[in-house]
């Protein structure tokens, strides 16, 4: 793994390593081999952070949060909720 960003969540850069891939330009892109899709990510200071992501994996994947604090809050929204499949209407 390349030297940390500070500007992108650890997690993501622990999900790049695991996959085997970069962040190019902030995006995580999927390997085929793992499925498909992507994830960006964004650190605003230490108390923000923001992962956009649409992807499917072919097998569950579980990570270590290390930023992860539970004494904390944390918000989570789901973009699927925001942003429906257009084919469905089209």
């Amino acid at each position: 793994m390349k030297k940390d960003d500070q500007t992108i969540p650890l997690v993501l850069q622990k999900l790049a390593y695991f996959l085997g891939t970069e962040i190019k330009r902030r995006k995580l892109e999927i390997p085929n081999e793992y499925g498909n899709g992507y994830c960006i990510g964004f650190v605003f200071n230490a108390h923000m952070r923001m992962l956009i992501s649409d992807y499917e994996l072919n097998e569950d994947v579980v990570i270590d949060n290390l930023e992860r604090d539970d004494a904390k809050r944390l918000y989570f929204l789901s973009s699927k909720t925001f942003f429906p499949d257009l084919d469905h209407y089209l």
